[in-house]
């Protein structure tokens, strides 16, 4: 399973790449990520962090109230 989920990660990588431009930025808006699993926060790391697509934008939006300060979603542990 771990070789097929970097796969996905590298295909999702590559797509973002081939799709984000000067000219057509994408911007990637989800919604409840107190509902996200730790594979979809692990893509979400691995399009934001992705230093040679500079016209890819994340927003995330959550409910702070449903989550508490370990919360696999929390803004320390996604950028760590």
């Amino acid at each position: 399973p771990m070789l097929c989920q970097n796969r996905f990660r590298y295909i999702a990588q590559c797509f973002a790449r081939a799709v984000c431009t000067a000219d057509r930025p994408l911007i990637y808006v989800l919604d409840d990520l107190q509902w996200c699993d730790s594979a979809s926060i692990d893509l979400m790391k691995t399009l934001v962090t992705d230093e040679r697509n500079t016209h890819f934008l994340f927003v995330g939006c959550y409910r702070d109230d449903e989550m508490d300060a370990d919360h696999h979603v929390s803004v320390q542990q996604v950028y760590e």
